[in-house]
């Protein structure tokens, strides 16, 4: 439930000393200059109830935890830990020094739950327009620049077996949730196999496993389908056991970041993870479009994306466009200006 107004306020005693202390320069000044963020609380009202709940942290104050942790390349526990001591952090974010601060699992939460992809997006287009209508970008840009970056998986990648034995136990864990027998008798099973295989190289080790991974596919595909509970650590270790294959494409390389995938930076060096596609506009230097893609998708598959999606929101197409050779390739369609 959100508050009837903002309750967060400087002390004219805490302003003095931010005054005093944070630059007048500072990066975080020249965006609170620059951005109007009040509209984020009216954008993400109706993730909110009206009249159940506790006082929840001000969605504008959750945005800008958010948006330290983009510029400064920081984790949910990071953030809260430099926030503690960094005063230019608590000024940007309308806190007093001796203010308390939310549990870092409230920025997970408010990110997936209470913001979410669509509305990321509308925040994102909002504060273009903001460019656009401060003249701090054209409302025609006369060039955009398309390129994408590789961003490495957070996650240890682990070996096929490994990759298996994880898939593996995920199953067991939800199937215990409908069936504690079945889940015990395959948990013995994988336990006194795994025991059995002492001695043996990964490579002789793993048939054993595939073998007993796809008699637990049968058993808790069909359990897991029927109940509340979903069936998707099934679904993740059907395809594991099936990436083995040498025809398979699109190979999972991690349980934990299952959408993460293994690219191509040359034929010599490989990129586990994804693509981050941006468009910017030559003239500004602002980004206007963004697209993340596991490390494996085509960069000529989302040229499209990204010109229609400045265009949806802004009504308009870049003049020019320019792109290296990889965008040249891939699903294209005609654009009509």
């Amino acid at each position: 439930m959100l508050r009837k107004g903002n309750s967060k306020k400087i002390s004219a005693q805490d302003e003095y000393y931010y005054e005093k202390t944070v630059p007048h320069d500072h990066l975080l000044r020249q965006i609170n200059k620059a951005v109007d963020f009040s509209f984020i609380r009216i954008l993400l009202s109706d993730r909110y109830s009206k009249h159940r709940g506790r006082p929840a942290e001000e969605p504008e104050f959750m945005f800008k935890i958010c948006l330290l942790e983009y510029l400064y390349n920081l984790s949910d526990v990071q953030v809260i830990e430099h926030i503690r001591v960094n005063l230019a952090y608590r000024w940007f974010l309308g806190l007093n020094i001796d203010d308390d601060l939310p549990d870092d699992t409230t920025i997970s939460y408010f990110r997936v739950n209470r913001v979410g992809l669509d509305k990321f997006q509308q925040i994102f287009q909002q504060i273009i327009n903001q460019c656009i209508e401060y003249g701090l970008m054209k409302a025609k840009p006369t060039r955009a620049i398309i390129d994408s970056t590789h961003i490495i998986a957070d996650v240890a990648i682990p070996t096929w077996l490994t990759l298996v034995r994880q898939s593996l136990k995920r199953v067991i864990d939800d199937l215990n949730l409908v069936d504690q027998v079945k889940a015990a008798y395959f948990q013995q099973r994988y336990e006194v196999l795994w025991e059995d295989l002492k001695g043996k190289t990964r490579d002789e080790k793993l048939p054993y496993v595939l073998e007993l991974a796809t008699q637990i596919v049968k058993v808790a595909g069909s359990l897991l389908s029927k109940n509340e509970y979903s069936n998707s650590s099934v679904i993740m270790l059907q395809k594991v056991i099936l990436d083995r294959e040498e025809t398979a494409r699109d190979r999972i390389i991690s349980v934990v970041d299952p959408e993460a995938r293994t690219g191509h930076k040359s034929d010599m060096r490989k990129i586990q993870g994804y693509k981050d596609h941006i468009m910017i506009d030559e003239e500004s230097e602002f980004i206007t479009a963004v697209k993340v893609t596991p490390a494996n998708a085509e960069d000529g598959d989302q040229l499209m994306s990204l010109i229609t999606q400045f265009k949806e929101a802004h009504d308009v197409f870049p003049k020019e466009i320019t792109a290296d050779k990889a965008y040249w390739f891939g699903k294209k369609s005609t654009i009509f200006i």
